[in-house]
């Protein structure tokens, strides 16, 4: 889970376990995918952004298809997208949160 020689506290190595379920949809539906929005803070915070960023897609998708898009989700799209060096994927989460927010 993490690197040799790094601790990881408790609540984040139960938390990574599970993003790791969600991920792979062992748990798919099974869990409530608002949740999906705490995993990603551990993952981001251990240095892993492609999983954070794959969790955070997903609860984007899902919101989407429900009919419920998120702008907050967006941003932290956004921010993950910008961490990684993708810019262009980072503008344009940023502007459907603006859109989003223009709306309501």
């Amino acid at each position: 889970m993490a690197r040799p020689g790094r601790r990881v506290p408790a609540a984040a190595a139960a938390s990574l376990a599970l993003a790791g379920l969600l991920l792979t949809g062992t748990l798919s539906h099974a869990v409530d995918l608002n949740a999906l929005w705490d995993f990603r803070q551990p993952l981001r915070s251990l240095g892993r952004l492609d999983e954070a960023l794959q969790l955070q897609q997903r609860l984007a998708a899902d919101n989407t298809a429900a009919g419920t898009p998120d702008p907050y989700v967006l941003d932290e799209l956004a921010e993950l997208h910008r961490a990684q060096g993708r810019e262009p994927e980072a503008r344009a989460a940023a502007a459907q949160a603006a859109a989003l927010r223009a709306m309501r």
